[in-house]
């Protein structure tokens, strides 16, 4: 990391390179040590130059975020299931 100062209040600042896309399997192994010696997440991705949510606590990729996490119950089975019984027969209350 080359150190520059700010141009206007001379202020030292940090220039780090930041990469986009998918890490590779020794950048994930290598958060994956760094997690596990202590350091916070953010500064294990500030040291590898990516956003800390491109690795889980553990330092493997997260899962998928677009697959479907449920809550896509077709009304046959809403009605069926245990927890949705108490909304079937729910209705509106009535204003006087």
């Amino acid at each position: 990391m080359a150190m520059r100062p700010h141009p206007a209040t001379g202020v030292l600042l940090n220039e780090v390179e930041v990469h986009h896309g998918t890490l590779t399997d020794k950048e994930l192994q290598t958060a994956q040590l760094l997690l596990a010696e202590g350091h916070p997440r953010w500064l294990v991705g500030a040291m590898l130059g990516c956003h800390p949510l491109a690795f889980n606590g553990t330092g493997r990729r997260p899962a998928d975020s677009r697959r479907r996490l449920g809550g896509h119950l077709t009304t046959r089975d809403a009605r069926r299931d245990v927890r949705q019984i108490g909304l079937d027969d729910w209705e509106p209350p009535i204003e006087e």
